[in-house]
């Protein structure tokens, strides 16, 4: 190994995963970049495990509550109000607004499926069809689909893992 290569830091800005492989084929036979190269491919497969304890915290009159993503049902607006069902605390009532907890959770499995509903497809158990089509959830509740949200939702459903 070369000693003025250990002794430099480098730096390396990417924008595309892509240009990552171009990087590595060019320095290929420097050790430091191949343990780097390492390191970089196992952090990038992690980084796409999502936690099975993921948490968040909700604010509500009482205090503060802390669930985890998983045992939320369903959120649900109501003006300015979100009320978010779980399995195990039952309602919670939020002063946050839908949107704030649509941000929050789209990245784990939730889908708006209503103007009025936001929900984890983890604990959707059936779509029924019709003018009004509803969700049945794995506690029973029934949520609305809206005919807007309706394609939407199926293609999402139907990647769900």
């Amino acid at each position: 190994m070369n000693p003025e290569i250990n002794n430099e830091i480098r730096f390396v800005f990417l924008e595309r995963i892509d240009d990552f492989e171009e990087v590595m084929k060019r320095m290929k036979n420097d050790l430091f970049i191949k343990n780097l190269d390492q390191k970089i491919r196992v952090f990038m497969c992690n980084i796409n495990v999502e936690s099975p304890n993921k948490r968040i915290t909700i604010d509500t009159s009482e205090g503060t509550h802390v669930l985890n993503v998983s045992d939320i049902l369903y959120c649900e607006a109501d003006v300015n109000y979100t009320y978010v069902h779980t399995i195990k605390s039952g309602k919670i009532t939020s002063s946050k607004t839908l949107k704030t907890y649509e941000n929050l959770l789209l990245e784990n499995d939730f889908y708006r499926v209503h103007q009025s509903y936001l929900v984890n497809l983890e604990h959707v158990k059936k779509y029924t069809k019709g003018k009004l089509a509803y969700l049945i959830l794995s506690n029973g509740s029934r949520v609305k689909v809206s005919l807007s949200n309706k394609a939407g939702f199926l293609k999402k459903l139907k990647n769900v893992d």
